[in-house]
């Protein structure tokens, strides 16, 4: 896993984050998570070129538009 910040058009590779979340936004992270677990996983074997994300902020209508978490799943990804 990588993650990175973006800062306008550059992307930095970040060594750790720090989250400060509520327990109900904990369970909200993890529902996503789950979801975008199942729906890229169902990408991953369709065998695609193609590199598959999904946005935090079109899942969660609440989140603060100015910021994101963006799951991406690089192509032809072998599924567990």
């Amino acid at each position: 896993m990588e993650i990175y910040c973006s800062e306008g058009n550059k992307s930095i590779k970040l060594k750790e984050i720090t989250m400060i979340c509520t327990t109900e936004e904990i369970k909200k992270l993890e529902n996503f998570f789950r979801i975008t677990w199942e729906r890229h996983r169902k990408f991953s074997d369709l065998d695609s070129d193609e590199v598959y994300h999904t946005h935090y902020q079109d899942w969660d209508k609440e989140w603060d538009e100015e910021h994101d978490i963006i799951v991406v799943t690089p192509p032809c990804e072998q599924s567990e």
